[in-house]
């Protein structure tokens, strides 16, 4: 009985790594992507704390 315990938790740590990461993987390239979709010309503190949510009509 105790060993069939050991491996499931053995298999559950596993399982929790595998999925965390994952999840790390999925959130960093989400975040390089973003950066690397954002236009060059924005300015790194507009970057950071974008002052408007709507896209400025003139640079349609």
């Amino acid at each position: 009985m105790p060993t069939r315990l050991a491996d499931s938790t053995r298999l559950n740590v596993r399982f929790v790594r595998i999925g965390l990461a994952a999840l790390l993987v999925f959130v960093f390239t989400t975040l390089a992507w973003s950066n690397l979709n954002r236009s060059h010309s924005t300015p790194p503190a507009e970057r950071l704390f974008p002052l408007h949510v709507a896209p400025d009509p003139v640079s349609l």
